[in-house]
This record gives structure tokens, C-alpha cells and sequence, in this order.
């Protein structure tokens, strides 16, 4: 293992790992004293390195793994049975996994082992939600085998931490394509009682990760080195390894202004640019980066996009453009801004209209030379900031198209084809163009801060402040003694060392003997036992905030608590580590108990998640009598709870923001300030909590980075964010809502059809996402409006328990309807069984028509209708009309066609259908809803209008 380890160390040398390389070097000195020499050597020279470039930043989950008395991980080896490779359409063959496959390899279906399942030793898939005791569909109905019996003995599934730590690591999914080792690796060492479980997907990926290494050390020693001269003063980087020839194209009047304006280094496909690229992105005399297409985002460019995050983060400028739009699809876009950039930027909507300057945004306010309208075909980023955007939508703006109508662009506010945010102390902007518009090259040179102004970098954060001593006792808050000889005068206390740091209302963080403030500052001790000095870094804006509100001590020593938690300004306590729940400090943790028992205020953060494992955080939280446990860890967003009381008096708390976190499970509604987005599992987590603890409150903030949202939260759980207001109870609200069923995400819902989701919002909450059991829940709320089906996807086997649930949601009361994509997808064979199995109801598919038609009058949907002349009365409908209806479920008739309306002769047909089953309706629509007269039928059904 030490030559192994030396090995691995002098590898993360040379791929700029320096900090690992260094945990490799110590550890090799530290367990195999033969090897001193040879790694101190080494380790002198990464060290000069570590002070001379800083490296590239990392977020290793345990650089010395392995420890050297670690047991052997398990390995996975595939079963020997013919079988085994037969991989058929992908989909598992039910009867393989039961009673047998007849047709052996000639089976349309697969035999082989996959990700949902575990082979026993008869080659048969055991239902991996059945050894996780979670499986809806039970042994008859599942496709795979609910069988124990013929599994290894000895595996995962017979111990239950082991069960536990496999569900946390299957929990804990999202691989974008450039992490899939990382994250399996990193998964593992969280959740080690797992590895059995997930050893056959390790193994995948350390095969993938050292495939691609050989293919790329291989592609290295095939190639030169790419012949570009080093720059001599400024210059601006453009990046497009995959689409170059593309992008010169398209973009000729882009880099000819930029070529006029400073040097320009373009560096392309060739195998080694990456190498060239993370040395210039080192260069000081780099002013900006162009990223014009999205190959940065492939595993073989990590290095380049690490040190692309730390050059923004110091105070450079980075713009995507040129490409990257046209060649990103909206998840991959999703995943990147969250997990790189720590951004909650959405792929918006893809169309052609007009856009106007936003006077607001910190670009627009350094480059008056900008267009101040234009029109563009474009890529919209959603969910940002409104002062993030560079142009917004022009008003009364327009829908510019050669094949849809020209409709007015509504509720566009919440996206922008061209944005901005600061990252660190840098600027990272998009621009979506897809057509190299004339008036975008000036929009990119702003972005970059060569057109008016530059781009000067955000200040320097604060630098901690350092404390040269300890004290037992702070002079601030002992009572005054008797006055002396001289009753102070012309002489004042000296400062004891360890009293509280003075924040802008001291005078140097004393107080005159016999002298009390009229609003004496609250006291908040921060309880860090151990890392102090990073604590101080890392969280250097938490504490800056809590000084200008409060006063401070750090209590570093089990002692101090005790001294301190009596202070009768005491305003709250801070945990930044796990140092109060030693055996040492056991006194100390009764005091705090006491305190917050009796009313104080304690909240666990700081250091404390990033430090801490997992049994000591379930401990820490048992002391206060809270079930709370740890739950996955990972980036998030983190959505907040305005029911809550912290939340409701503090209105200024961000609605919505991504953080990496260790989450916590075992809580109350109650106990919820802000929530996982989207949910993930079965269990509810959450990464910031506030409960009652006795007469006082508890709060928690898992956040592992720091993030500025996170300081203002801290500020509120101490009540020191907004004046002291009095406390809000809970109390449920009411508000009708939709649920969509789709396998569709929000962003294609935004590109297929634009109008409908903002509209539809307007009018309801629209619930989309969620899984299939969370969806089952809402359908017993009466606030449920009604459920939009809108594909196929309701047909598919997992999702046979769903539609059991829908049509017994209809039957009861409630309105189904199916439409949007629904009539396009579903196939003839499959249109009938539905609606005949499930409603009793004889529908069929009739074809596509298009036909004048009227509203008729004796439909239910109409007849319950308040104002039925909100619905059109004649439009022209061309949609997917169907047969076997009845009259009276009717919504709209054809005009002047026998063959698809003559009611004596039996001929009824029609695109718009709502029907009464029991209690409830079911409806259908076979028409476009991206049509405005459209989507009201929509509504109507749907009880919104």
C-alpha cells in the first residue's frame, strides 16, 4: 500500500492536486519509516509548488483513504450463466426472473444483471426495492424475482446498516458525465457499510475512469504539442474544442472585433489543448475567457473548467457564447450551473422576439455603447435574479416566427437571453444567440469588459480577525465592583484578553466601571473547540455579520462555557464544531441544555456538518432531545418554508438558493425553515432546520461552503436579522392546485409550448416532478383543482399503481384530464383498453381532422360553467378527434360534417371530450395547447375558470 500510495501522490503532483498529494506524502512517513527519505523529498517539492501556484481547489470527500487498517472492499464479479450478457431492449424479462424464459437469447427482453437489481446464484435479478423492503408492486406483479433464498451468502442485504447505507448511496444519485468515478467513489467512502452494495458499479466506473485516462495518456503521446506562442501582454481566451470550424463561421464579425480590440488565443480540438488551455488560464495578463461551445463540460476537460471556477472566482470574466447554446441540452445546462457554478440558472425558454436593455443590471451601468433594443433568436436562462439580467423582454414584445402566429410573449420575467452573476470576486455571463447577431458581438465584449468599462473584480473578503489569547473570565460581563481610590479617573480598565469582540457600538469592547449602556448589545458565544483559524476563514462573513450586530467570544475551551453561558446579555450560542459533544465537555453540554431549555437560543453550523461524522451528528442532536439524523450529502437547492415562524418575520430571507450540505431526516413539518429541491426518496431532508427545544429554540445549518444566503439565516435564528417581532403560529394555508403527470421536464414544457406554464401558474399552483407516491399523496387534498395527464408515459408498468390512483381520484370527485402531448404519443392499440379497463369507457381514435366547430350546450363541463361565453363558441379546431362518445360528453361538435357529426346515424366525434364517471370527470383534449383558445378549454376542465 505505501508504494501505492507514494505513487498516487507524485499522480495528484502532476494533475495539480497538491493539498492531496501532500495528506498522500504525510501519510507515507507517518506508516512506513523506510520510505522517509524519498517522501520527504517529495513532499518538500509539491510543498514549494502548494506556495507558488495554490493548485487547483478540491472538494475530496477523504483524501487519505485508504486508511492502512481499513478491511478489503468487496468486489463484484458477473454471473457465469449464459444469460448473463443477453441484454435484449434493456428491459427486464419478467418471466426469466421468475419461472423461466422459454425463448432463451432469442428473448426481445433482457436477461442480465442491471442497476435495479442483484443476480443470485440461480442467474435470476432480485428486485432491489424488494431487499430495501420498498417494492409497490409485490412478487406477482414486479418483473423481477422477490426470491432470498438463492442469493450469496453473507451479502449486503442480511445486514440492516448495510441495507441502510445502500439506500443513502442509491439516494444520492445525479452524475454529471465528467464526475461518474468521483461521485461513486465519494459515495462509497460516505456510506462505507455500502461498498458491498454498490462494488458492482464501482467497478463500472474505476473500468470507465481508467479507460478514458489510457485513451487520453495514449491521444498525448500521438500528438505534438500544439504550436501556439505564449501571448505577450493582454488577451482574451476563447474556448471551442468541439465545434471550432462552427464557430469561426458563424461568429467572423465576433472575433474580428475582438482581434481588433486586444489578442486573441484560440484554442480548439487539438488533443492537447487542454494542457495549453489550463496554462493560459494562469496567465496574469488574461482580461477574459470566451467559452463558445460546451465541450467544458466533458470529463477529459475537468482540469480546464477547475481552473476555469478559480480564475472567475479570483476576479476574472467569463462569458458562454458563441456555440454553447446550440449545443447543450437543458439538464446538462441545469446540472453545470448548480454543481459548477453554484448557481440555480434553468435552460429557458428557445425563440426569436425583441429585447431591451435593463438599466438596473451592473453591466448595462458601465457600457452605455450597448444596443438599447434588438431582436435575437435565443436560448433564455430562467429562475434568475431580475438585476442578473443584461436584456429583458421589450415590452408588448411579440412572438417573431415564420411558422407560429406572432402572440405576445408573456410572464417573461423571470428569464433573459443574456445574463450576468458574480461568482467569487468574477463575473460569469451567457448569452444564448444562436444566429451571431451583429448587436451580440458588443454584448459579448461588455460581458467581457472590453467595450466601455472593464470588469473590475468584487474586493477582497474581510480578513479574519485573529485573537492572541484565552480567557476564563471576560471583563465585559462581570458586575461592577466597588470603585476605586481614584474612581477611575483619568484612567481606564485595560482589556482583558478574550473578551468580546468589539463591534461598531463598543469603544474597543470595554465598559466603564459603574457605567451600563443603555441597550446593552447581545452576547453571542461561538463554540469551537478545535480549527478555529479556518473557521475564521471559511466562515469569515458569518462572523463579520454577527459583529456588526452583536458582540462575540469564541469559547475554545470546555472552561470558558462555563463562565460565559451565565452572561445576562447572552443572545445565543453558536456550535461550529463537534467539541461540545466529547466526553471532556460534558459539563459544559449540560449548561448549554440548561440554557436553551430555559429559553436561549443555540444553533449548530460553522464547521460543524464538514467536520463531524455521522454517529456523533445523530449524538449531538440526541442531547437535545431531537430524532434528527443525517441524511445525504450533496449540492442542493434548498427551498424556503414561508409558513415557518423564522421566515415569516424575516421577509427578506432568500426564497430559493444551491448549497452543498449534509442533510438531516427525522424531523417535524414544524421543524422545516428550508426544504430539499426536488425531494429525493422516500425521506423528507432538509439542510437547514429551527425547532422548539423546551421554552427556547435550536437551529441548524448544514451548509458545508459557506454560502452568503446562509449568513442572513444565521442572523435570523439569533433574531438579530430584523428588529424582534413577535412570533408567528403556523397556520395552513389554502390555494387551489394542479398536478401534471409527465415524464417531461419543466424546461421542455417552457420550449414546447411557452405560454402554457407561466399562464397556468397565474391561475394555480402547478405541481410537476414529483414522484409517483408523493403525487398519490396530494390526491386526497381539497385544494386538488384537478390532474393534467400529459404524454404517455401513465401507461408504463411503474406507473400501473399511479393510474389505479387517478381513476379512483375521478370516481370520487376529482377531474382527470389527458392532453397536451398525450393524443400524439399514445398508440391505437393502447387508446381503448385505457379508457374501456379503467373508466368503462368505449373511446377510440378517430384520426386527425380539421373542422369548423360549435360549443355545445349540454355538455356537464359547460352547464357548470358560471359564464360559458368565457369558452369559444365557433373556433376551427384541427387536433385528434375521437370515436365511441357519447352526446352529452361532448364539449364541441363539428359544423357542416356528416362524417364526423350526425348523432342519429351514430356518427360522434370530436377533439374536446369531458365526461361524468360517478362522482367526477374525465377529459380529453386533442388539441394544441399552445393556442390561446385552447389552453381555456384546458382551464375550464381543469375547474380554473
Amino acid at each position: 500500500m505505501t508504494k501505492a500510495r507514494f505513487r498516487r501522490a507524485v499522480a495528484r503532483k502532476n494533475l495539480f492536486l497538491y493539498k492531496s498529494a501532500i495528506c498522500d506524502l504525510e501519510t507515507v512517513i507517518a506508516e512506513d519509516p523506510a520510505s522517509v527519505q524519498e517522501a520527504t523529498k517529495e513532499l518538500n517539492t509539491v510543498r514549494t509548488l502548494l506556495e507558488e501556484d495554490g493548485g487547483i481547489e478540491e472538494e475530496e470527500t477523504e483524501k487519505k483513504h485508504p486508511n492502512f487498517d481499513d478491511e478489503p472492499w468487496d468486489y463484484y464479479s458477473d454471473s457465469e450463466t449464459e444469460d448473463c450478457n443477453h441484454e435484449g431492449n434493456k428491459t427486464p424479462c419478467r418471466f426469466y426472473n421468475h419461472a423461466g424464459c422459454a425463448r432463451g437469447r432469442s428473448c426481445q427482453f433482457s436477461h442480465a444483471p442491471d442497476d435495479n437489481s442483484v443476480r443470485d446464484e440461480l442467474g435470476k435479478n432480485v428486485c432491489l426495492k424488494f431487499l430495501f423492503n420498498e417494492c409497490e408492486f409485490g412478487a406477482t406483479k414486479c418483473i423481477y424475482s422477490h426470491e432470498k433464498k438463492y442469493l450469496p451468502a453473507g451479502g449486503w442485504w442480511e445486514d440492516q446498516e448495510k441495507v441502510a447505507a445502500a439506500k443513502r448511496i442509491r439516494l444520492s444519485g445525479g452524475l454529471n458525465e465528467y464526475e461518474t468515478y468521483e461521485f461513486h467513489h465519494s459515495s462509497i467512502l460516505d456510506n462505507v457499510k455500502g461498498q458491498g452494495f454498490a462494488s458492482r458499479k464501482h467497478q463500472e466506473a474505476i473500468l470507465e475512469h481508467l479507460t478514458f485516462i489510457h485513451e487520453n495518456a495514449m491521444e498525448d503521446v500521438a500528438s505534438p504539442e500544439p504550436n501556439i506562442p505564449a501571448p505577450k501582454g493582454p488577451f482574451v481566451l476563447v474556448l471551442s474544442f468541439d465545434y471550432a470550424d462552427m464557430f469561426t463561421s458563424i461568429h467572423t464579425h465576433l472575433l474580428n472585433t475582438l482581434k481588433k480590440k486586444t489578442q486573441l488565443v484560440h484554442l480548439t480540438g487539438h488533443p492537447k489543448a487542454y494542457k495549453k488551455a489550463a496554462e493560459l488560464l494562469e496567465n496574469p495578463n488574461l482580461v477574459g475567457v470566451l467559452v463558445a461551445d460546451p465541450a467544458i463540460v466533458k470529463r477529459k476537460y475537468t482540469i480546464v473548467l477547475r481552473k476555469l471556477v478559480k480564475y472567475v472566482k479570483k476576479g476574472g470574466s467569463v462569458v458562454m457564447g458563441g456555440s454553447f447554446s446550440s449545443h447543450i441540452s437543458p439538464s446538462t445546462f441545469d446540472d453545470f450551473m448548480k454543481n459548477t457554478w453554484g448557481l440555480n440558472w434553468k435552460f429557458g425558454s428557445y425563440h426569436r422576439t425583441t429585447f431591451a436593455l435593463n438599466p438596473s443590471n451592473e453591466i448595462v451601468k458601465r457600457n452605455s455603447s450597448l444596443k438599447q433594443s434588438y431582436s435575437m433568436k435565443t436560448v433564455h436562462v430562467d429562475n434568475i435574479k431580475p438585476e442578473m439580467a443584461v436584456y429583458t423582454t421589450a415590452e408588448n414584445a411579440h412572438l417573431q416566427s415564420l411558422v407560429f402566429a406572432p402572440v405576445p410573449i408573456q410572464n417573461a420575467g423571470s428569464e433573459s437571453p443574456a445574463v450576468c452573476a458574480r461568482v467569487g470576486r468574477g463575473l460569469l455571463s451567457f448569452l444564448g444567440d444562436v444566429n451571431a447577431e451583429v448587436e451580440s458581438t458588443n454584448t459579448i465584449m461588455a460581458m467581457l469588459g472590453l467595450l466601455d468599462q472593464p470588469n473590475a473584480p468584487l474586493p477582497e473578503p474581510p480578513a479574519p480577525i485573529h485573537r492572541t489569547g484565552l480567557a476564563i473570565a471576560p471583563t465585559f460581563d462581570q458586575p461592577s465592583g466597588p470603585p476605586s481610590k481614584d474612581n477611575g479617573k483619568g484612567k481606564q480598565k485595560e482589556s482583558a484578553p478574550g473578551q468580546p469582540i468589539a463591534g461598531p457600538s463598543t469603544q474597543g469592547g470595554t465598559e466603564n466601571s459603574g457605567t451600563a449602556e443603555k441597550s446593552p448589545r447581545k452576547l453571542i458565544l461561538i463554540f469551537i473547540f478545535e480549527n478555529a483559524e479556518m473557521f475564521k476563514s471559511v466562515h469569515a462573513n458569518q462572523l463579520s455579520a454577527l459583529k456588526e450586530k452583536a458582540d462575540v467570544i469564541f469559547v475554545e475551551a470546555p472552561a470558558q462555557a462555563l463562565v460565559h453561558l451565565s452572561s445576562p446579555r447572552l443572545g445565543g450560542v453558536f456550535i461550529a464544531d463537534d467539541g461540545l459533544i466529547k466526553p471532556s465537555s460534558t459539563h459544559a453540554l449540560r449548561k448549554v441544555l440548561d440554557y436553551v431549555k430555559s429559553g436561549g437560543k443555540v444553533v449548530i453550523g460553522g464547521l460543524f456538518s464538514s467536520m463531524t461524522n455521522q454517529p456523533t451528528i445523530a449524538q449531538m442532536f440526541a442531547a437535545f432531545g431531537l430524532p434528527w439524523k443525517p441524511g445525504t450529502y450533496r449540492r442542493m437547492e434548498a427551498q424556503l418554508n414561508r409558513h415557518h415562524p423564522i421566515a415569516a418575520s424575516n421577509p427578506t430571507l432568500s426564497d430559493s438558493f444551491s448549497m452543498k450540505s449534509v442533510f438531516l431526516t427525522g424531523f417535524q413539518p414544524e421543524d422545516l425553515l428550508y426544504e430539499q429541491y426536488p425531494p429525493i426518496g422516500p425521506n423528507y431532508e432538509s439542510a437547514i432546520l429551527h425547532a422548539r427545544v423546551g421554552k427556547g429554540q435550536l437551529g441548524y445549518i448544514g451548509d458545508v461552503n459557506a454560502e452568503a444566503e446562509t449568513t442572513p439565516i444565521l442572523l435570523a435564528m439569533f433574531d438579530l436579522l430584523n428588529p424582534a417581532s413577535k412570533e408567528l403560529e403556523l397556520v395552513p394555508d389554502s390555494q387551489k392546485f394542479v398536478v401534471l403527470v409527465t415524464q417531461l421536464a419543466e424546461e421542455v414544457w417552457r420550449g414546447v409550448t411557452p405560454p402554457f406554464l407561466p399562464e397556468i401558474k397565474q391561475k394555480a399552483e402547478v405541481i410537476l416532478g414529483l414522484s409517483n407516491a408523493r403525487i398519490v399523496d396530494l390526491l386526497s387534498s381539497k385544494d386538488l383543482s384537478g390532474v393534467l395527464v400529459a404524454d404517455n408515459s401513465i401507461l408504463k408498468p411503474q406507473n400501473a399503481y399511479l393510474l389505479s390512483k387517478l381513476v379512483e381520484y375521478s370516481k370520487n370527485g376529482g377531474t382527470v384530464v389527458f392532453g397536451f402531448i398525450f393524443a400524439n404519443q399514445i398508440s391505437l392499440t393502447q387508446f381503448r383498453p385505457l379508457f374501456q379497463d379503467n373508466w368503462g369507457l368505449d373511446w377510440n381514435l378517430a384520426g386527425t381532422e380539421s373542422s369548423p366547430m360549435t360549443r355545445t350546450a349540454k355538455n356537464s363541463l359547460v352547464k357548470k360553467m358560471a359564464d360559458p361565453e368565457q369558452l369559444p363558441k365557433t373556433p376551427n379546431m384541427d387536433g385528434i378527434f375521437i370515436k365511441g362518445i357519447t352526446q352529452s360528453s361532448v364539449v364541441y361538435c363539428a359544423q357542416n360534417r356528416a362524417d364526423l357529426w350526425k348523432p342519429k346515424d351514430g356518427v360522434i366525434k370530436s377533439p374536446v371530450v369531458f365526461a361524468d364517471v360517478e362522482k367526477g370527470h374525465v377529459g380529453f383534449l386533442g388539441v394544441d395547447l399552445s393556442q390561446e383558445h385552447y389552453r381555456t378549454i384546458a382551464y375550464a376542465m381543469l375547474g380554473l375558470i
